[in-house]
């Protein structure tokens, strides 16, 4: 159980990690997106403007996020754990 609790975490924290970023000019003077700091380079492959670009990153991060929420949850309750949201 404790194996699939970390590779559960880690497959969790490498999604969020990879998911597109918006193009450094949202980010903040001097700082760099999640994906330049990894040197991703992310490209709309059906023309979406930057902002639906930014759209996206934060739908899927909050959807994965979600999904490890469950997992995690799921995971401690099978220890007798209570998890609340």
């Amino acid at each position: 159980m404790r194996r699939a609790l970390m590779i559960l975490m880690t497959i969790g924290f490498a999604t969020a990690m990879v998911l597109p970023q918006a193009p450094s000019a949202s980010a903040p003077s001097g700082q760099k997106t999640l994906a330049a700091t990894m040197n991703v380079y992310v490209f709309p492959s059906e023309g979406q403007a930057a902002e639906q670009q930014g759209q996206q990153a934060q739908q899927a991060t909050a959807e994965q996020l979600g999904n490890f929420k469950k997992a995690f949850s799921v995971c401690l309750e099978a220890k007798s754990y209570l998890v609340k949201f």
